[in-house]
């Protein structure tokens, strides 16, 4: 029987990404597999919208592994069209598990919220 510590040793180092690309910023970016400390960084955060985003800024690598954007990055993130940021976390989102209609009440969410600056209204 295989010793458990070395299977899980194992599959901790396969951060597998996959590619994916983005016609609008002329790139292909990669998805990698978080792991359970990458969720953990966000933990505190309550908004589904904004856990969305940072789980994205954990995601998106190079062909390296290196991971592209930085926490800095969240409002670079906000100010994108939500054409081009959607497809990115529903891929991002299946490729880390998460069920099809989990993705799909996510993104619902995400697109029927109003925005953060209409809130005082």
């Amino acid at each position: 029987m295989t010793d458990i510590r070395e299977a899980m040793r194992s599959t901790a180092a396969a951060h597998e990404a996959v590619p994916f690309d983005v016609p609008e910023w002329g790139q292909k970016v990669y998805i990698r597999r978080m792991s359970v400390r990458d969720g953990m960084r966000d933990d505190n955060e309550k908004d589904p919208k904004k856990a969305g985003l940072k789980m994205l800024i954990r995601a998106l690598v190079d062909e390296n592994g290196e991971q592209l954007l930085s926490d800095s990055d969240f409002e670079l993130l906000l100010d994108q069209p939500l054409a081009i940021i959607t497809p990115i976390l529903v891929e991002a989102a299946k490729h880390n598990g998460f069920s099809i209609e989990e993705v799909s009440e996510a993104m619902q969410a995400f697109v029927k919220a109003p925005s953060e600056s209409n809130s005082s209204e």
